[in-house]
């Protein structure tokens, strides 16, 4: 029990350490508080809107376009906004013109919808059919109107039923929701990256959540790096070859020193579950709590041996340095392996940090 406490007032004393540990711990706050705030955000398209034209059908195409999820959407004036897209804050401008509604009433939809986007942009080019999305039903219905006016109306040769644009616009809702005309496909989700399936869809924010699980998992193994710095130094100083000397179970020595940094460690690991319990539920928090804890382990492990290993501090710190970015890099990277094809580093800590953070917080 000597070398568990020798070794935790030494890193409770120890200035490198404690520096590295209050700058995590602010890092890890800022980080955590912006997980659900702006995930959303962060992870979808930036557009500008400019709303020319203020009647019902416009409005309501520009409030679809607001709450669709893939699009974040900056209104203010067309100069504004520009000055936003040469910036690169947005990929692109839609401008619902003055006669939106008419032309879309009379079934004539042409040139009603401006769209300013830099030259050769293929994002641009998604976004325009998103936003011809929002807009698809209400031209289709009007077009679809104006087809049935063409019928003419009930006359001796017929016995049709003739109905109102409010009419036929019921008409055509009710027909949307009956089962008779229902027609879906069994759709089931897949996150290439974390390997979760489900039948409900993931959020945009899911990428930027896979983003801020590297940042924790990399500041984890910051601190768990600079909490074995003064063991390097003792191997340095010719102290751990006194202590040899003495009458002492090494494993047993092993265990309490790693038991010690771990302990140090805790409060880092409590912070990230007590900001979580607030943002993803005490559930969830609990998950994330236990994988947390094996994960700081696991990099307590890792570091003691690259601290016996090296028995300098120039080389322990640049073997760490390098450790943490290569490890970061491969989590990263692996995160967005749906998209390379390349699971490589799937085995990888941080990249396993990441899959098991976002299968926790499903």
């Amino acid at each position: 029990m000597n070398d568990y406490i020798l070794r935790l007032k030494l890193l409770m004393k120890d200035k490198t350490a404690g520096i590295c540990y209050i700058a995590a711990s602010v890092v890890i706050l800022i980080v955590i508080l912006g997980l659900n705030i702006h995930a959303e955000e962060r992870s979808s398209l930036p557009i500008g809107l400019v709303t020319e034209e203020n009647t019902p059908k416009a409005d309501e195409l520009a409030e679809k376009i607001r709450s669709n999820e893939s699009l974040y959407v900056y209104e203010d004036t067309f100069d504004t906004l520009y000055d936003l897209l040469l910036d690169g804050y947005i990929n692109s401008i839609f401008v619902i013109k003055e006669g939106y509604s008419e032309a879309v009433s009379k079934g004539d939809p042409y040139e009603v919808l401006g769209i300013y986007a830099a030259e050769d942009d293929k994002i641009s080019t998604v976004i325009s059919d998103i936003v011809a999305g929002c807009m698809m039903y209400e031209v289709c219905l009007d077009k679809a109107y104006k087809r049935y006016e063409r019928l003419g109306a009930p006359s001796e040769e017929n016995d049709r039923i003739y109905m109102t644009y409010p009419e036929y616009a019921e008409y055509v809702r009710k027909m949307a929701e009956d089962d008779t005309f229902r027609f879906a496909f069994d759709v089931t989700y897949v996150d290439a990256g974390s390997g979760w399936t489900g039948t409900e869809d993931i959020s945009n924010g899911m990428i930027y959540r896979q983003m801020i699980a590297g940042m924790l998992a990399m500041l984890m193994m910051l601190v768990c790096f600079c909490s074995f710095n003064p063991l390097v130094s003792e191997y340095e100083n010719g102290i751990r070859n006194r202590l040899k000397t003495l009458s002492r179970n090494g494993f047993k020595a092993f265990l309490q020193e790693i038991a010690a940094v771990f302990t140090y460690c805790l409060p880092v690991v409590l912070l990230i579950f007590i900001m979580l319990m607030h943002e993803i539920g005490t559930v969830q928090a609990v998950k994330i709590l236990l994988l947390d804890l094996a994960f700081i382990m696991i990099c307590c492990i890792m570091f003691y041996v690259f601290s016996a290993i090296c028995r300098n501090v120039f080389a322990y710190q640049l073997l760490g340095t390098v450790s943490l970015t290569v490890f970061g890099a491969m989590g990263f990277i692996n995160a967005f392996r749906g998209i390379t094809g390349d699971a490589a580093f799937s085995a990888t800590p941080v990249a396993v940090y990441i899959d098991l953070f976002i299968k926790a917080i499903i």
